[in-house]
């Protein structure tokens, strides 16, 4: 997706998008059974909207609208893996993406580290997790485009990474509640490995942005490991 495109689809739809990671009955959890599946197997074959991600740790998935539920994947497509390493030209270990997959359910896996476990028999579509499509929700998005990069709060996934594209790399630090000050919020965490900082102040006002015709609801300014970088932010 280009810079431009990215940014007309957060502009055009940020109410939909604040309001759809809100409130999970407009949003592709209607997709997954509503029943307890945390342990019980079920071989019905459905259509699974969520988070897959595949690391050193192993492949899990987990499910829009279940924050704290993770299965355990078993792929019988063969695919999962390749499918899953296009998605990102640059990234992390478990960076997670949006799935749309096609499976069953074998109940907890043996280990016992998981709540269950999904057979996945096809593979839908897995894509990048776009602003106003991330079914988790991100409590704000920083960006600017000269050169392009971008900053993802999310509260439920526990991170905040900084999506530098021009250098093709993201800094992943851990997720703090920020400190609220009059109009201000401001964020300072450390990376996982311990060898980065981050430091985030959020102000309430306009900012102006050549993209779009109408100004963002918060300014930003984002420094990390010392260098500053100025930008829009949305919720």
């Amino acid at each position: 997706m280009t810079i431009l495109m990215k940014k007309t689809t957060l502009y055009l739809f940020v109410c939909m998008s604040f309001y759809a990671c809100n409130n999970t009955s407009k949003t592709p959890t209607d997709s997954v059974p509503r029943v307890d599946t945390k342990t019980a197997p079920n071989d019905t074959v459905r259509t699974y909207i969520g988070l897959i991600s595949h690391g050193s740790a192993g492949s899990f998935f987990r499910p829009c609208g279940r924050d704290s539920t993770r299965w355990a994947i078993v792929d019988s497509t063969g695919k999962m893996i390749d499918t899953y390493k296009k998605v990102y030209q640059y990234g992390y270990d478990n960076q997670s993406v949006m799935a749309f997959v096609e499976g069953s359910l074998l109940g907890k896996n043996t280990e016992g580290v998981t709540d269950n476990t999904l057979k996945i028999s096809k593979i839908q579509k897995m894509e990048q997790k776009d602003w106003d499509g991330y079914c988790m929700g991100f409590e704000f998005v920083i960006f600017d485009d000269k050169p392009f990069w971008a900053v993802e709060i999310s509260p439920k996934e526990q991170y905040v990474d900084f999506n530098d594209e021009a250098n093709l790399r993201y800094h992943h630090f851990k997720y703090v509640k920020p400190i609220i000050e009059g109009e201000k919020q401001t964020y300072a965490t450390v990376s996982f490995d311990g060898k980065e900082t981050l430091k985030i102040v959020i102000t309430k006002g306009d900012c102006k942005d050549e993209s779009n015709p109408k100004p963002y609801p918060f300014s930003a300014q984002v420094v990390l490991n010392g260098k500053i970088y100025n930008g829009c932010a949305q919720w």
